[in-house]
């Protein structure tokens, strides 16, 4: 038996994600509760506030002795925590859980990795620490064998990220498409939307996002009220070829994957190796050239020709 330990992340579509990994390999689900725990107070002065862990919260607690009582019973199983910056903490101290395998995943990049775990002794209890970049190999060195960390990409569901079929359809816009929040850089994005828009009016730059989280890019972490997000996506709409999308439906989301000409990210370098590629399928290649920062262009090009 495999347990899955996570987060449920509203916001995510239905077709991407960590998450999705659930669907493919047997195991029983251990996630959060949409509810706030009991004594979520005295969880968080005993154990939380102790973690040394930025995003370890009440939740992640209750995931963690969830799964503790299920290793009372069990021996010899995988316990794997799909976020492990977020919910393991405590689990790989508990004495009777030595016969059972710890395994967690990482998806944050050396700077964000630090700044969130400044507590990091209870990574050596882990039998495997899987990594979504090789860009986060060093920083895991330093705390677990590296024989214990294994590099696995995020996968993509390619029964639903598929380009479209071609047709002779003449589209009055070129599309560029950015999706998501996390590690985006949008204020970059809306500078370089003004400056192209003199230069190429017909270039159409379309971002889906949620409202509340697009706000908190404007330095404005804790932006809660509605005046203050609408004041942040004025500046979006002021460009006028600028167009923002929210809370839209899968098959939506998957026409303008499909009919997009460029679909970027404004992020730092090693999400290229990560969750943007969860997107490509659903693009051509010549797309996808597009996507990629010219740095990593310029090394893989060659490699590229030589498998043509």
């Amino acid at each position: 038996m495999n347990y899955f330990i996570g987060d449920n992340f509203s916001h995510h579509a239905a077709h991407s994600g960590y998450m999705r990994l659930v669907s493919y390999i047997a195991g029983e689900k251990i996630f959060e509760s949409e509810k706030p725990p009991l004594f979520s107070t005295l969880i968080k002065r005993l154990f939380v506030r102790r973690s040394g862990m930025l995003w370890y919260d009440a939740q992640s607690f209750v995931l963690e002795l969830t799964a503790a009582l299920k290793g009372v019973e069990k021996k010899h199983k995988i316990f794997h925590f799909l976020y492990g910056e977020d919910n393991y903490r405590y689990l790989g101290s508990i004495p009777w859980m030595k016969d059972n395998f710890i395994v967690a995943t990482f998806h944050t990049p050396p700077a964000k990795f630090q700044r969130g775990m400044r507590y990091t002794n209870h990574l050596k209890n882990l039998r495997a620490a899987i990594i979504v970049s090789n860009y986060q190999r060093k920083i895991l060195e330093s705390v677990v064998s590296p024989e214990r960390i294994h590099f696995i990409p995020h996968g993509i569901d390619t029964d639903f990220f598929r380009p479209a079929v071609k047709t002779s359809k003449i589209c009055e816009w070129e599309i560029c498409l950015c999706v998501g929040h996390h590690m985006r850089d949008l204020p970059t994005l809306c500078e370089a939307a003004r400056l192209v828009s003199g230069k190429r009016p017909k270039v159409k730059f379309i971002l889906v996002d949620s409202a509340f989280f697009t706000a908190s890019f404007f330095s404005l972490d804790n932006a809660k009220t509605e005046d203050i997000r609408r004041s942040y996506l004025r500046q979006f709409e002021e460009i006028a070829n600028f167009e923002f999308k929210s809370e839209i439906d899968e098959a939506s989301l998957l026409d303008l994957y499909q009919k997009s000409d460029l679909l970027t990210a404004f992020s730092k370098p090693w999400l290229v190796g990560s969750r943007l590629l969860s997107r490509t399928s659903a693009v051509s290649a010549t797309t996808l050239m597009k996507v990629v920062p010219f740095w990593f262009r310029r090394k893989m090009r060659q490699k590229w020709r030589n498998a043509f």
